[in-house]
């Protein structure tokens, strides 16, 4: 009950509640806005844009480059096991930052779409339209919410593996650390 509280849109609502389609991607476009790639709010203008620069060149640019350099120059520290591991994360830092590139570019189009179905959504009358539309608002944020709880485990579980075994969860390059050299600089 309580989820229902917080994530209302994640349940059908009574079919005499009139539907609102765009709420298929509320869930997914707050997303989008932690992510630091929507129009900032104007009375947070400057703290939303520094969170969004320091998000994005730390998370979208420097940490698939860092990778790449730790490849480079520390290759041959990498044992098997943090090799094949750091291959998981490579892959999943390069794919991540296309990802947030293309939704960046292409976030205006949420916004369209949302608008057209507004349109949409004034045609319908009947409590049967109302009840498909909230059916399908609902199973489209589930589905969001199974991927991101996916997505949030493996993060977690990656962290807390890397944390038991004494080895950072990312191998990126910091040009003046050396996590090898103290628990300081580990833990930095």
């Amino acid at each position: 009950m309580v989820l229902r509280k917080i994530f209302p849109s994640m349940y059908s609502q009574s079919d005499e509640v009139p539907a609102r389609s765009r709420n298929a991607t509320l869930y997914l476009l707050r997303c989008v806005f932690l992510m630091g790639i929507r129009r900032p709010p104007q009375h947070y203008l400057l703290a939303y844009c520094l969170w969004s620069l320091a998000l994005n060149l730390s998370s979208t640019f420097y940490q698939p480059l860092s990778i790449l350099t730790a490849y480079i120059i520390h290759i041959s520290e990498f044992t098997p096991g943090e090799f094949l591991t750091s291959l998981q994360v490579a892959f999943n830092a390069w794919s991540c930052s296309t990802k947030v590139i293309i939704v960046w570019l292409l976030v205006r189009r949420f916004d369209a779409a949302n608008d057209i179905l507004d349109e949409l959504d004034a045609r319908l009358s009947t409590p049967g339209e109302y009840a498909k539309v909230h059916r399908e608002v609902a199973r489209s944020n589930g589905i969001f919410f199974v991927f991101m709880t996916v997505y949030m485990a493996y993060a977690t579980s990656t962290f807390l593996a890397a944390v038991a075994i004494g080895v950072p969860m990312y191998q990126n390059y910091y040009p003046f650390l050396d996590w090898r050299a103290s628990k300081w600089e580990y833990w930095l």
